[in-house]
């Protein structure tokens, strides 16, 4: 599985269709990947949330459980 790294995507199905998706380099901070999502990427958002994961390994298993279709070209 090839995840883009601080790129935004869009959610096209689960229990957040049609939020947003970015995986962030945190390694340098805490060592691993912060997941995050927003429901809009205007200035209007006002909901959002993170996740923190440890490697790579354990994003896609976050993704995989998620059972997300994501659209990494969206804008």
């Amino acid at each position: 599985m090839s995840i883009p790294i601080n790129t935004w995507g869009r959610i096209l199905s689960g229990n957040k269709k049609g939020w947003y998706l970015m995986i962030q380099d945190d390694s340098e901070n805490t060592g691993g990947y912060l997941i995050l999502t927003v429901r809009s990427l205007g200035p209007d958002n006002n909901e959002g949330y993170d996740d923190w994961a440890e490697d790579m390994s354990v994003v896609e298993d976050y993704l995989v459980e998620s059972r997300w279709l994501i659209d990494w070209n969206a804008k």
